[in-house]
């Protein structure tokens, strides 16, 4: 017990993190210079707010929609009858689904506009 409160005595404090302005370098040196647990220890880590956790993984869902598309498991059934649907109205399954994508996003917006009227 005494040996680490002498080494807490003789510890350097730690110094806040660089600002944005010091640049990405000056920032990536810092954090693996000292340990997370000495970060949260001197108070310079928090645990993110539910906002800042829901921002965060919607912000990664959306690159990575943006990346690679979005691809849906469906039934072999639900294949069938999307590709009986698109054949019917002449377009690709591709296109149709996006038709109903959009719409389904617009109304909401539709549903609100027409709501304040």
């Amino acid at each position: 017990m005494t040996i680490r409160q002498t080494k807490a005595r003789n510890a350097k404090p730690i110094p806040p993190p660089p600002g944005p302005e010091a640049g990405y370098d000056a920032i990536v040196d810092y954090l693996h210079q000292y340990s997370t647990e000495e970060l949260e220890a001197a108070g310079y880590l928090e645990e993110p707010s539910q906002r800042e956790k829901k921002e965060l993984e919607a912000s990664a869902t959306l690159a990575l929609l943006q990346m690679s598309g979005l691809h849906l498991k469906l039934t072999r059934k639900e294949y069938e009858k999307l590709v009986e649907l698109a054949t019917q109205v002449d377009v690709p399954v591709e296109t149709l689904a996006k038709k109903w994508i959009r719409a389904k996003l617009r109304a909401p917006a539709e549903h609100q506009a027409n709501s304040k009227r």
